[in-house]
C-alpha cells in the first residue's frame, strides 16, 4: 500500500517544526525561520517549504522588502497543525 504524499510530506524532518513555527507566529521570514530552528541547514529549510509549498499547507508571500519572502500557513496547514497537535496530546 502506498503512502499518501501529503502524510509523507509531514513525516519528513523539519515539516511538523516548520508547521508549529508559523502556527505561533503566523507569518515569518526565511531567516527568522532558520534562527528559530536552530540546526537546520538553509538547503534542508529551502526544501521542506518547498514541499509544504506543493502540498498547500503553506504559502509564500513577497514582503515590501525585495529580498525578503515571508512564509505563512494557509487553512490546511491551520488544520494540520491543529489535528496534529490534538493527536499527540491523546493517552
Amino acid at each position: 500500500m502506498t503512502c499518501n504524499p501529503y502524510i509523507k510530506v509531514l513525516g519528513k524532518r523539519w515539516s511538523m517544526p516548520i508547521i508549529k513555527e508559523l502556527y505561533h507566529a503566523d507569518t515569518l521570514g526565511f531567516m527568522e525561520l532558520k534562527r528559530r530552528l536552530n540546526n537546520v541547514t538553509p538547503k534542508m529549510l529551502s526544501q521542506r517549504l518547498k514541499e509544504l509549498s506543493e502540498h498547500q499547507i503553506l504559502r509564500k508571500k513577497d514582503a515590501e522588502n525585495p529580498k525578503r519572502t515571508n512564509y505563512y500557513l494557509t487553512n490546511k496547514g491551520w488544520h494540520t497543525y491543529y489535528i496534529i497537535n490534538k493527536l499527540t496530546k491523546i493517552k
